[in-house]
């Protein structure tokens, strides 16, 4: 019997309780993570004891989990999702055993790959379908600017160049989703340390910088037909996604009043405090001086719920209310990545 149907029940209990609760609740609680790792520890010592895996097993396993845990912890500081996803996601590696992933596995691609794909495709039809003709035509307009389609470019064939060979040193197979999700990532990264440590934008200059480089290193494997016809599919998928996904999921917010706010709320505004306090879209603010709040997938705290009640109770506002992001749970899309991940096993291609 593989040593998957062993975990398998307690994958689809934790899978079913975090669901639920992320959409009903809109949180992952610790105690059903601290479980699953408990009961994965205990059953994979019990495997070892009994002879069904080796000790070289269980020490690629901890390294995997070990190195899954760093890593959604970097997705949560980046603030590509919350800490509790990242757990939950700590959580579901250790409960995998290693025979679902192919050779590479001392990462969980697929399971990235797996959860990511249905959240863009789920994500775009939802936009599509909640968003008005004129607002998908405003996007188009915007995505297809020449300033837009050459940076796109650019960006593109630098950044996938980058990941590329961080694909190669992990001995992972370069194919279209695994380099488009890396490209994601890579930008994710940027952007943060842009805002965080840098204070300004480096993104368009370090990639001319490398695009540059690329051409004058391999300018003989860019003549090839089979590369530019690689890029093109490349370059329309991320357009895809940074038209319907970054774009268009902008217009996702309500207007909450300030006395309304509840712990967990994630603004689409900021309040800077410059001879006194206004309010800005988030997205048009790179610095994060004299902020009230950083916007972070937590969302508000109680401190800073009160902090803004009690400014507004002082007349310090002249609004009185925030935009706040219609969010959707992400554990769903977790439980399904994995749900994807078992039933394609090694036959995951692209």
């Amino acid at each position: 019997m593989s040593v998957l149907f062993i975990f398998l029940p307690f994958i689809l209990i934790l899978g079913a309780i975090t669901s639920y609760e992320d959409v009903k609740h809109g949180k992952i609680r610790n105690k059903w993570v601290i479980l699953a790792l408990i009961i994965a520890l205990t059953i994979n010592f019990i495997l070892l004891l009994a002879g069904r895996i080796s000790l070289n097993y269980l020490i690629r396993l901890f390294s995997l989990f070990f190195v899954s845990f760093l890593g959604g912890f970097a997705l949560w500081y980046i603030k590509m999702w919350s800490s509790g996803d990242a757990k939950l996601f700590a959580a579901y590696i250790a409960l995998i055993p290693l025979e679902i992933y192919p050779t590479f596995d001392f990462f969980p691609t697929y399971l990235i790959v797996c959860t990511f794909i249905p959240a863009f495709f789920i994500s775009s039809i939802t936009l599509l379908a909640r968003t008005t003709l004129k607002q998908k035509l405003s996007s188009l307009k915007q995505a297809i600017s020449l300033k837009s389609i050459a940076s796109l470019f650019i960006t593109v064939f630098a950044a996938s160049w980058l990941i590329s060979a961080i694909l190669l040193f992990f001995r992972i197979p370069l194919n279209f989703v695994f380099t488009l999700v890396g490209i994601i990532l890579l930008l994710k990264l940027i952007s943060y340390a842009e805002s965080k440590f840098l204070k300004k934008q480096i993104s368009m200059p370090l990639f001319l910088a490398i695009s540059i480089f690329r051409i004058i290193l391999e300018f003989n494997q860019l003549s090839s037909f089979n590369f530019w016809k690689a890029f093109f599919i490349l370059t329309i998928g991320f357009a895809m996604f940074r038209m319907f996904i970054l774009d268009l999921s902008g217009i996702f917010t309500i207007p909450v009043k300030i006395a309304d706010l509840k712990k967990g709320m994630i603004p689409a505004d900021l309040i800077i405090n410059a001879r006194g306090y206004r309010k800005i879209q988030a997205n048009a603010y790179k610095g994060e001086k004299n902020i009230l709040y950083n916007i972070t997938p937590e969302g508000l705290s109680e401190e800073e719920i009160k902090k803004l009640k009690a400014l507004f109770a002082k007349g310090k506002f002249n609004f009185n209310a925030l935009n706040i992001h219609q969010t959707a749970p992400f554990a769903p899309y977790l439980f399904l990545g994995v749900l994807i991940t078992l039933l394609l096993k090694y036959t995951f291609v692209f």
